[in-house]
């Protein structure tokens, strides 16, 4: 979900659903913050990659509605603010 677009993210997320199996167990791990933006890329000096900052509630909710149910979640300081959920079929 990092480089996902915020546009993008339900569709994202009902595929992941729609692949999963029901079994299955779905583990995000995302930056926390706002906006998106092109970040140069540490271990390639020159490079650029898309980054997408998410709000962590709004997140669980986009999971939740595209048929996961979140199981758990927890932040994580690192270099970034970090989400982590774990998320389960809803049926």
């Amino acid at each position: 979900m990092l480089h996902v677009p915020e546009r993008d993210t339900s569709t994202v997320l009902l595929e992941f659903r729609r692949t999963l199996r029901d079994t299955g167990t779905l583990a995000l791990v995302t930056a926390l913050g706002e906006g998106e933006k092109f970040e140069e890329v540490a271990y390639a000096p020159g490079e650029h990659r898309w980054f997408v900052f998410r709000n962590q509630e709004h997140l669980m909710e986009q999971v939740n509605d595209a048929g996961f149910r979140v199981e758990t979640h927890a932040l994580v300081q690192g270099n970034r603010r970090w989400s982590t959920i774990l998320a389960s079929s809803a049926s």
